[in-house]
């Protein structure tokens, strides 16, 4: 008689095709910028100087989409500072004391070491943090990014973006800057810059500082709420990587951007930068709103042999034209000056920013320098909570006569998901000639692009299908004053590539690999979740739990799977042992294991795991049968008790038990002609 086989899968990761990039889901995971817990950290303004002193406390904003408010806490090195409530459609503002700001890289005294700022929600809620730097003419926010830890084996690599400030004297210049805040305690970092910048020369020497050189590695090791002030004055410390073995925050920008070099006024800019894994290969960017001249767009590569192509859409006609296409390598970036609708495409992982230029570029003076991260295609999500910069600071570094700003949000809906009547601002409706197409190359529809206005305060900006995606930039302008961000992003390792069994349910169910025992194997396939470069070596290991190897199943016990560059499908097969023994269901494991590098092989921290394994159940259908050795027993009635014998129609690894009844026929039981009842 046969078995069969069958193999549950216990937890695997999919990917489902939104636009061309892959976006990301776990089950009972979200990684995204809705987090539990952070840490942020704010360097100078254009003030800070002993003649040009910082008047406004940076400000931390903090809002929630839970239907119900959030206790959080903001704590520092010294300890707790002050605790606040996130309720959803409402904007929470801390105000941060001035000396939490991060002046520069000379650590004159213990304090100035460790001024990181952590903010943690109660239990394992979800709130958004907004952070904000606020003075007069001089004023930027950015989204603040939870802690997350990468499978284990992982880096958590960073790539500095900023922009210039003015030339001219020592005195005059301003600092491109990159502030590191430490998470975990015992981190090592590592920064490899590619222009001279000042780095701490010992974090054990107070007062000191030292010049880093291009290429060079330069390793220290920070401690939780540990900050490090890197600068170059004068230039651009854009493309410096930073690479930690343990989560970190990393915060670029500039004290005082001139966007584009020369052109005033300057203004402070800032970004928490996502880690490179999460960048993805594809990106749409919508001009800003009121601006003629067009934005500064800069394309930044994680790997070498990057090629990006650029197709733009106007935004009046609907014209389609594409740029050259261009090549950079790791760290590496490139500026455009884009006015219309810029659908951004590469072969490997990429980020990109978007700076609101000075003023005097198009004399619109309500403006001024800002940058924001644009998130990839692959990180797009459902719903944001967004929150809004309260007022403009006051000249005389009063409260009186404060100006709100006229805030806008940029929207990105791929054409696969638009529904203008399931995207709401609060559950209000968005009118549909607000959206005007954005294409590809070949003139086909890529999705659809807004500019919005933005009231004032908290906003929940969402999609009413879960499994849609949108992105959501926001930005205040106000006289020669702005600030923008970026609304959410996920944070998936979608840079990585995800090894699994395949699954045959789909998304959100278990899948089920059977064979029968009689066909003597059962191919099983592994797939990658995008393809990489070189080739993928995996071992498949087996191990017993009830189910014996070489006797239920194999050999062999491990499997070697190779993976050529470019595939994402590949199979072995396991040897079934076809045999009659009766032996109820048993099981045995599968386990994917592979080498590190860009092929993800572990767990994300904090959510359900990638977990490349399986339960195999082998499932007996040998079933049983118990029957008399002969049908008819014959006894004299003089000569005793007659022994019938039971058989088994094949062999059992159990002990079988089995009842037999009597039943009356011409003989009568109850000790009449025979004993008769339950045997």
């Amino acid at each position: 008689m046969a078995r069969s086989i069958t193999c549950l899968l216990l937890a695997i990761g999919w990917c489902f095709v939104l636009c061309i990039g892959e976006r990301v889901s776990i089950p009972g995971c979200d990684l995204s910028s809705d987090g539990n817990d952070f840490y942020v950290g704010f360097f100078r303004n254009r003030f800070g100087r002993p003649s040009e002193p910082e008047v406004y406390e940076p400000t931390i904003w903090v809002t929630t989409k839970e239907s119900t408010p959030v206790r959080f806490d903001v704590s520092t090195y010294s300890g707790f500072l002050t605790s606040g409530i996130a309720t959803r459609g409402e904007v929470t503002y801390v105000r941060i004391p001035l000396g939490f700001i991060v002046f520069d890289s000379t650590q004159t005294n213990i304090a100035e070491r460790f001024k990181g700022i952590y903010i943690k929600a109660e239990g394992n809620r979800r709130i958004a943090v907004f952070g904000q730097h606020e003075e007069v003419a001089s004023n930027d926010a950015f989204l603040a990014l939870p802690v997350i830890t990468l499978p284990a084996g992982r880096s958590h690599e960073y790539i500095a973006v900023s922009t210039f400030g003015d030339a001219g004297t020592e005195a005059q210049q301003k600092d491109s800057v990159a502030l590191i805040v430490g998470n975990e305690n015992d981190t090592l970092v590592t920064i490899i810059p590619p222009s001279p910048l000042s780095i701490p020369y010992s974090l054990a020497q107070l007062g000191s500082f030292d010049s880093a050189f291009p290429d060079e590695f330069n390793t220290i090791t920070i401690d939780r709420y540990r900050t490090i002030y890197l600068q170059v004055r004068g230039g651009d410390i854009s493309g410096t990587r930073i690479i930690a073995n343990k989560p970190i925050s990393v915060f670029t920008g500039h004290e005082c951007a001139n966007v584009p070099l020369a052109i005033q006024p300057c203004d402070i800019v800032i970004e928490q930068i996502p880690p490179t894994d999460t960048w993805g290969t594809e990106a749409v960017t919508i001009p800003l709103r009121t601006r003629t001249g067009g934005d500064i767009i800069r394309v930044f590569a994680a790997q070498d042999s990057t090629t990006v192509n650029v197709t733009l859409t106007n935004l009046t006609s609907g014209v389609v034209t594409s740029d050259p296409s261009f090549t950079l390598n790791a760290g590496g970036f490139m500026d455009l000056l884009i006015a219309d609708f810029c659908l951004i495409q590469s072969n490997r992982p990429i980020g990109v920013f978007q700076f609101s230029r000075s003023f005097q570029t198009d004399n619109v003076l309500i403006s001024d320098p800002f940058m924001l991260s644009v998130p990839t295609c692959e990180q797009y999500r459902d719903s944001y909570a967004v929150a809004t910069a309260p007022f403009e600071p006051a000249i005389a570094g009063t409260v009186t006569g404060r100006v709100a700003y006229v805030n806008y949000t940029n929207i990105a809906v791929p054409a696969e998901y638009f529904d203008v009547s399931l995207i709401t601002v609060n559950n209000g409706p968005i009118i549909a000639s607000e959206f005007r197409p954005i294409r590809r190359a070949d003139n086909s529809i890529w999705g659809y692009g807004a500019q919005l206005m933005l009231d004032a305060g908290a906003q929940v900006i969402s999609h009413q299908d879960p499994n849609a995606g949108l992105s959501v930039t926001m930005y205040g302008l106000s006289n020669q004053m702005s600030w923008g961000t970026f609304g959410g992003t996920g944070l998936h390792p979608v840079a990585l590539s995800v090894v699994s069994f395949e699954a045959a349910g789909g998304p959100g169910s278990s899948a089920v690999i059977s064979v029968s025992e009689s066909a003597g194997s059962k191919e099983v396939v592994l797939v990658l979740s995008k393809p990489v470069d070189q080739a993928v070596d995996v071992t498949v290991v087996s191990t017993d739990i009830t189910a014996t190897a070489n006797v239920d199943y194999g050999p062999p016990q491990n499997y070697s799977v190779s993976f050529p560059a470019g595939s994402t499908s590949q199979s072995f097969n396991i040897n079934i042992t076809d045999d009659n023994l009766y032996e109820g269901n048993e099981i045995f494991h599968l386990e994917i294991i592979v080498p590190g590098g860009t092929v993800l092989a572990g767990v994300i921290a904090g959510c359900d795991p990638f977990v490349p394994s399986v339960i195999c159940e082998i499932v007996d259908n040998d079933d049983i049968t118990v029957f008399f050795n002969q049908s008819v027993y014959n006894v004299v009635e003089s000569n005793g008790p007659v022994q019938p014998t039971l058989v088994l129609s094949n062999p059992s690894s159990f002990e079988t038990i089995v009842q037999v009844f009597s039943t009356d026929g011409s003989a009568t039981g109850g000790g009449v002609d025979y004993t008769s009842g339950l045997f």
